[in-house]
């Protein structure tokens, strides 16, 4: 079992609760393998934020249940949270190094996030003064597309978890 199939169980029995015991059995898999995916899924809620669920954990000392739940609401108010960060991302040196690991997170792709890394390298510690100001514009621009790439793909986000919640109102 990976993190993929935990979800896909959990969105087929949608509002049922089931301790990692129970899932372990569903699903012939390893408890410990069940209860890192658990974990996993809990450090990464938008596994599930961007389709429209939400997951509940039910905790005692040492038992727990775990559901997922059809809830459009919250996860909007997530990704609008998201939006508001990507936003606040500022585009000086001194906030992109602070913000660097916001940027890496919301960064598309390897190449994305290699070309960010490579010129804030050579930004910060270049000796040559020409070649550390020509990367930082560079650094920018690709800040600047880091962002709006971001904003457009969490609002296109937004409009299809509007939609599916007008669907599921009407």
């Amino acid at each position: 079992m990976n993190i993929w199939d935990l979800t896909k169980f959990l969105k087929e029995h949608t509002g049922e609760w089931f301790t990692p015991h129970e899932i372990a059995k569903e699903s012939n898999s390893d408890i410990r393998t069940v209860k890192n995916d658990i974990r996993i899924l809990r450090n990464r809620p938008y596994e599930t934020t961007y389709e429209g669920y939400s997951l509940e954990i039910a905790e005692r000392r040492r038992l727990y249940a775990l559901r997922i739940i059809k809830d459009v609401e919250h996860s909007i108010k997530l990704i609008q949270k998201e939006i508001v960060e990507v936003e606040k991302i500022g585009e000086d040196l001194e906030s992109i190094v602070r913000d660097r690991n916001l940027l890496l997170k919301h960064s598309s792709c390897i190449a994305v996030r290699d070309t960010f890394i490579r010129y804030l390298e050579k930004a910060r510690y270049h000796h040559n003064d020409k070649i550390r100001q020509r990367n930082l514009k560079k650094l920018k621009l690709e800040v600047q597309s880091i962002k709006n790439r971001e904003k457009k793909r969490l609002e296109s986000l937004i409009a299809t978890l509007g939609a599916m919640k007008k669907e599921k109102e009407e």
